[in-house]
């Protein structure tokens, strides 16, 4: 979503009942969310995982040697799958 200043924004909404966490890569329990995220090469790949680790998340899957898009699945500490990516 974007805002006047074009800055982009995300709006979540808050349930009062914990969900199920998701189970990715399987489809037993869906994503309620995901995100991907781009970053601006290799070095930038590694700080930003490094950095969300350091914050609770957790590596699900590592792609990062891939040539043409390097990537990594992380979770959240809710379980919330997201991609860090670079086609660097």
């Amino acid at each position: 979503m974007g805002v006047p200043t074009g800055r982009r924004t995300v709006a979540v909404q808050r349930v009062d009942e914990p969900l199920a966490r998701p189970t990715w890569p399987t489809h037993q329990v869906p994503m309620q969310l995901h995100l991907d995220f781009s970053v601006g090469g290799r070095a930038e790949l590694e700080r930003h995982k490094d950095r969300a680790v350091s914050l609770g998340a957790a590596v699900l899957l590592d792609r990062s040697h891939d040539q043409d898009e390097a990537l990594y699945v992380l979770a959240d500490p809710a379980g919330h799958p997201f991609c860090l990516l670079t086609t660097a």
